[in-house]
């Protein structure tokens, strides 16, 4: 995480853990517990817990407000592919 705020994980539909960690979010969404993924060498361990209102695969994605001086360059919302 690079700013205040929950810890989010981002990964690929092409990495081994992208089929669990989506299908935790149900129904009914259910924590996920990891222990490694030897298939990767970026393995992950611990309890994934599904955010509320997280942007599945084909979602939009809002980014967080903008609070930089140089509008033309803020984030916009975009369809997530990941």
């Amino acid at each position: 995480r690079n700013s205040v705020g929950e810890p989010v994980l981002f990964l690929s539909d092409a990495h081994p853990l992208c089929a669990p960690l989506v299908a935790s979010y149900g129904p009914p969404p259910a924590p996920l517990v990891l222990t490694s993924c030897t298939e990767h060498s970026a393995s992950v361990a611990g309890t994934l817990t599904p955010l509320p209102g997280a942007p599945l695969p084909g979602g939009l994605c809002e980014p967080p407000p903008f609070c930089g001086i140089e509008v033309a360059k803020a984030p916009r919302p975009f369809t997530t592919t990941a």
